[in-house]
């Protein structure tokens, strides 16, 4: 009986040792070799050490986190209104962001004809791209009854 229990007990220590466990080497391989991209990581990730994620670096990119992209969304929304206000020609209305497009619709006083509208819209079409680069702005500038 005690011989038995002592193989038993040497089996059980042998296939504890037995185990594959994935090691500090074996981590970033698959079944084919080593995988020396990992594509689980996103580009705001911050991996550099410093502290300076891509959205920081580069203005022009739209922020990848749902937090940083709703602050900026709403401070583009108003970076695109001061725009407007600041022509003093135009009032603005509803502005709507979709990815990288902005949907901007303005009002000004007066009945508009639909080239005085096409005019009116590229002009405030050119003031919101010096303000705003990085969307596609689609304007529509409609005209008030006075």
């Amino acid at each position: 009986m005690k011989k038995g229990s002592v193989f038993i007990l040497f089996l059980i220590l042998l296939a504890g040792c037995n185990q594959n466990v994935d090691g500090l080497y074996e981590q970033d391989e698959d079944q084919h070799a080593r995988a020396f991209v990992n594509n689980n990581q996103s580009l705001d990730s911050g991996t550099g050490g410093t502290g300076v994620t891509m959205s920081d670096q580069n203005p022009n990119l739209v922020p990848v986190d749902k937090e940083r992209s709703q602050r900026n969304q709403k401070s583009d929304v108003d970076q695109a209104r001061k725009a407007i206000l600041t022509t003093k020609e135009f009032k603005p209305g509803s502005v709507w962001i979709n990815a990288g497009e902005m949907t901007v619709t303005a009002y000004k006083n007066g009945y508009l004809t639909n080239s005085e509208e096409r005019a009116a819209e590229r002009r405030l079409h050119h003031v919101l791209v010096h303000a705003l680069p990085r969307y596609d702005i689609n304007v529509h500038v409609e005209g008030t009854e006075k």
